[in-house]
């Protein structure tokens, strides 16, 4: 009767025993807790990249706000975009950073691409990305600045656009200018152009 007994004791205590997967999974647990441990501490330098791009995305949200309630004025490329910057109070450093660049200039190639990234970026279309490049061009071959045209003309076209009116005006001013002069306009207006398309927003 008591080998019995003992014999029913030990088959009732074996089935509390932990079996062989418990053992396995606490090793598994156990070996998880060690890598995490030994994972390295998110760097400095990437939060401060964290929070320098959400400082461009909200700049460049102002902008956006900024330009919505602006919308068209006959001002080089360089000009309106400075004067946006102005209005919603940011550093041009920041926007030129974003950009790789050191200014604004449109003068190479290459300015007129961070430009079209730029203004698509704010939400200027494309025809008025044109003008505005148009209008700087003009002033750098010295014509009479395109806002003063536009006030002389508005007494007798008060019922025009200012952009409709802006490309009446450029297009008298460049019937001036020479062949070289003209072709290298043309030139920036393609690769304006040919920018916007690549990045296939709606213009």
């Amino acid at each position: 009767m008591t080998q019995h007994s003992e014999k029913n004791e030990k088959e009732d205590i074996s089935e509390y025993q932990p079996k062989d997967w418990v053992f396995e999974v606490l090793d598994l647990a156990k070996m998880a807790t060690a890598v995490d441990s030994v994972e390295p501490p998110i760097s400095e330098v990437f939060r401060q990249r964290c929070a320098e791009a959400g400082k461009v995305a909200l700049n460049f949200a102002k902008l956006r706000e900024a330009r919505q309630r602006v919308g068209f004025v006959p001002l080089s490329a360089v000009d309106y975009i400075r004067q946006l910057i102005k209005q919603v109070g940011i550093s041009e450093s920041s926007i030129l950073s974003w950009l790789g660049r050191e200014d604004f200039s449109l003068a190479e190639q290459k300015g007129v691409v961070d430009f079209a990234r730029l203004a698509q970026r704010v939400g200027i279309s494309l025809r008025e990305a044109l003008v505005h490049l148009r209008i700087g061009f003009a002033s750098q071959m010295g014509s009479t600045p395109v806002p003063i045209l536009l006030a002389r003309s508005r007494s007798s076209h008060s019922h025009v656009k200012p952009i409709e009116s802006s490309e009446a005006i450029l297009q008298e001013i460049e019937s001036g200018y020479d062949i070289t002069n003209l072709r290298k306009l043309r030139t920036m207006e393609h690769k304006l152009t040919a920018s916007y398309d690549q990045t296939g927003v709606d213009v």
